[in-house]
């Protein structure tokens, strides 16, 4: 008897020597720590359309009717020519267009009663054609001593002055496409598939947020820094060419906040409690003082306190 209760008094000594070499812990689920980041780049907006407009006929430059930094809208007159020639010229294209008609309405007229020779009635109709092409000619000439905005925009700079000669391909003005705009941000290579799986990418610039939607990266590292640029277009409104701020979207990855790792062995991860243990779980990529992501279920229960002197499989007390 006395053997039994010298045995049973030491089973309880090493049962409690165990619990007491277990450490107190409490744990909760990863779902009421998980976090979605924010992160950004540096971006700017620039135009699709920063364009010379120019000169198509030979004339002196009459008039000038914008400044750099009017704003213009497409169709607007931006500068007119000296047109006189080209008007004199189209009254005399005009003139021998109606004479051409008038023969050529008399030699279908022979035509009928076969009357004309054929050569000659085909040589009247091909020359009213030709004074047809000739008078649609110079009426474009005469149209292109007003010089107009192509697109909306704002004028950068003027390029020419009053009294000067323009030639076909002298630039008179520098034009900016205002709505023909991209947002462009060089984005480390790794990063691009969080940006393209990004809902709300946002391009910010003093203190306003533009909505945008990324359309591209171009297939090409910049070989220094080893990132690729992205173009994005906006949603709605749109920012100044020339604007630079920051593009920002938030990851879709669910995170681990950095004050919830622990390092162990050379690897970054969490402590999850299992079985009574303390089970050392390493994060992929995951860096002290950093978020981490991770796939593991929400449910998850991970030690959140009395985690720092735990190794991988230490008995735990799980405690409120």
């Amino acid at each position: 008897m006395n053997r039994l209760i010298q045995t049973a008094a030491l089973l309880l000594a090493c049962l409690s020597s165990v619990a007491s070499a277990a450490t107190r812990v409490t744990v909760a689920p990863l779902k009421d720590f998980l976090v979605f980041p924010e992160q950004s780049a540096p971006a700017r907006i620039i135009s699709l359309n920063d364009t010379r407009i120019s000169a198509l006929i030979s004339a002196q430059i009459e008039e000038i009717t914008v400044k750099a930094g009017d704003a213009v809208a497409k169709g607007d007159t931006l500068a007119r020519l000296d047109c006189r020639d080209a008007r004199l010229a189209l009254q005399a294209a005009t003139a021998r267009l109606s004479l051409a008609k008038k023969n050529a309405k008399r030699a279908r007229a022979l035509q009928q009663s076969s009357s004309i020779a054929e050569q000659t009635y085909n040589q009247t109709i091909t020359e009213e054609i030709q004074a047809s092409v000739n008078e649609k000619q110079t009426a474009l000439q005469v149209q292109r001593c007003r010089i107009t905005a192509p697109f909306n925009g704002v004028i950068v700079r003027r390029l020419a002055a009053v009294g000067e000669l323009a030639a076909p391909g002298t630039p008179l003005l520098n034009m900016l496409d205002t709505d023909a705009v991209e947002v462009s941000a060089q984005i480390p290579n790794q990063d691009i598939a969080t940006v393209s799986a990004a809902k709300n990418l946002l391009f910010r610039f003093d203190d306003k947020h533009f909505p945008v939607t990324m359309r591209e990266a171009l297939p090409q590292l910049n070989s220094g820094s080893q990132n690729r640029e992205i173009r994005l277009t906006f949603n709605n409104d749109k920012a100044l060419p020339g604007s630079s701020g920051r593009l920002q979207w938030t990851l879709t990855t669910p995170h681990i906040p950095p004050d919830l790792l622990s390092q162990r062995d050379g690897q970054t991860g969490i402590f999850i409690a299992r079985d009574h243990k303390a089970v050392f779980h390493p994060l992929q990529n995951a860096l002290i003082g950093h978020p981490a992501a991770t796939t593991l279920p929400a449910d998850t229960m991970i030690i959140v306190n009395g985690r720092f002197g735990l190794k991988h499989g230490d008995p735990i007390e799980i405690t409120q």
